[in-house]
Order: C-alpha cells, then sequence, then structure tokens
C-alpha cells in the first residue's frame, strides 16, 4: 500500500522513456486523407513524446471560470426543479384531499343507501299492516 506522498509523487513524475501502448499507429491503407489514431500523452499539448505539461495559471482561472458557470447554470436547473417539485407536491395534496373528500362522500351514500333501504321495507311493512288492516275492516263489514 503506496502512502499518499507516494501516489502524489508518482501522479506528478515525467513520464519514462519507454513508449506504452507497442508499435506507434500506422496510416490506413485504404483512405489516405484519415488521420492515424494516436496516443495523447500530454492533456496540454496533444502531442506524443512530450513531458505531462502543467497547465499556466492562466488556463487554471479560465478553467475555474467555466466550471463555475456551469455550476451556476446547474443551480439554476435545480432551482427550477425544485419549483416543479413544490408544485407537483400541491397537486398530490389535492389529490390526497380529494380522495378523502370521495372516501367521505362514498361511505355517506352507502349509509344513505341503507337508511333508504331500511326506510323501504318499513314502508313495505306498514303498507301490509295497512292492507291487512284493509282487509279486516271491508271483511268485518260484510
Amino acid at each position: 500500500m503506496q502512502s499518499i506522498d507516494q501516489l502524489l509523487a508518482s501522479a506528478f513524475a515525467a513520464p519514462s522513456g519507454k513508449r506504452r501502448g507497442g508499435d506507434p499507429p500506422k496510416k490506413p491503407e485504404g483512405n489516405p486523407g484519415k488521420k492515424a489514431r494516436h496516443d495523447v500523452r500530454c492533456y496540454h499539448c496533444h502531442k506524443l513524446g512530450q513531458n505531462m505539461a502543467m497547465p499556466q495559471a492562466e488556463e487554471v482561472s479560465g478553467r475555474v471560470g467555466q466550471v463555475e458557470g456551469r455550476l451556476d447554470r446547474l443551480e439554476g436547473r435545480l432551482d427550477r426543479f425544485e419549483g416543479r417539485l413544490d408544485r407537483l407536491e400541491g397537486v398530490v395534496q389535492e389529490l390526497v384531499a380529494w380522495t378523502r373528500n370521495f372516501d367521505a362522500a362514498a361511505a355517506a351514500a352507502v349509509a344513505a343507501e341503507a337508511d333508504a333501504e331500511a326506510a323501504a321495507a318499513e314502508a313495505a311493512a306498514t303498507a301490509a299492516e295497512a292492507r291487512a288492516a284493509a282487509a279486516a275492516a271491508t271483511g268485518n263489514e260484510d
């Protein structure tokens, strides 16, 4: 296991003279205008065979500015998404309230239906009693 100092030293050390990747790239035979693929060893100058060039302070500050700009854009996106999330939470709360009202209305409708059935049964019983009383009254008069 390497220490942090060793890792940093190996990361910033100049590359050895040994070439990585085997043979140098060759131009494709079929298309002479096409460039050959190659390793880019140096991100600064994009030339093979040169040591890793450290970026200059102007480049670093430029990159920092680009990153800050990207961060600002991402923060703006985050704010927009948070606003959308708040609106969606409001819609969900309205739906939950509507569902609760619907459930309460459905329960009241079931209770009203049961009351109506009970009243209808009571009315049928009363009608049966009235018919029986009417039959008894007409039977007594004859």
